[in-house]
């Protein structure tokens, strides 16, 4: 299997033709309190971590991707980003990203090889954490952490699936389906936790056939 399908990866421009079905109130309440603004403005320290193992008959791959960062002081940030790669429970390779201040100039550190940088680069970095492009003449803020956007889009089709945790204060979508992925009957299933902001908290992914089961989870923080 050479790719899993996330439930949510549907069409934008499909479901901005033609009618919608009429969302729910609790969800179409929740959801109305999205901003990626406010998100910004919120998460002024955060990251998270990423972990994805793939299972197959003769082998265990698994990487690992570790990210902190401070925006408290936005003429010092600080950007930490460690990547992992196991096979079969051993480490094949660690790949350590810093962003670092010496003597009033900014470099980006790659295994402690020192690459001139700036402000400015550390600032987009930390924005990919929430984004990485705008689609649709900006109106949606798409691959990074910030969902809420795609949600208010894919929300009315997805509504079966979605339930709101008023006391948490979380938006909880959870599914289930059975596809034919690469001629094999594969098995997949994608549960995840929004907050109010429309930030993802948790997002667990998995698909699993004949010959392979992959897994995807995703714990994000502020």
């Amino acid at each position: 299997m050479r790719k899993l399908l996330f439930p949510l990866a549907i069409s934008l421009t499909l479901l901005s033709c033609g009618g919608k079905p009429e969302l729910r109130e609790d969800i179409k309440e929740f959801i109305s309190q999205f901003s990626i603004e406010v998100a910004m403005n919120t998460y002024k320290t955060g990251g998270y971590i990423s972990t994805v193992e793939e299972i197959t008959a003769e082998k265990k791959t698994k990487k690992v991707i570790e990210m902190e960062f401070s925006y408290v002081d936005s003429s010092h940030p600080t950007y930490v980003e460690t990547t992992t790669q196991y096979e079969d429970d051993v480490v094949k390779s660690v790949i350590e990203i810093e962003f670092v201040e010496i003597e009033e100039k900014y470099y980006i550190s790659r295994n402690g090889e020192l690459t001139e940088s700036t402000l400015q680069r550390c600032s987009e970095l930390i924005r990919d954490f929430f984004y990485k492009k705008v689609e649709l003449d900006g109106q949606y803020h798409v691959q990074g952490w910030y969902y809420g956007d795609l949600i208010k889009n894919v929300a009315p089709v997805m509504q079966e699936y979605i339930t709101i945790d008023q006391d948490q204060e979380l938006y909880i979508l959870d599914y289930t389906k059975t596809d034919v992925l690469d001629g094999l009957e594969t098995n997949l299933h994608q549960d995840y936790s929004v907050n109010k902001y429309g930030m993802l908290v948790e997002n667990h992914v998995s698909a699993s056939n004949a010959q392979v089961t992959k897994t995807t989870d995703v714990i994000v923080h502020n």
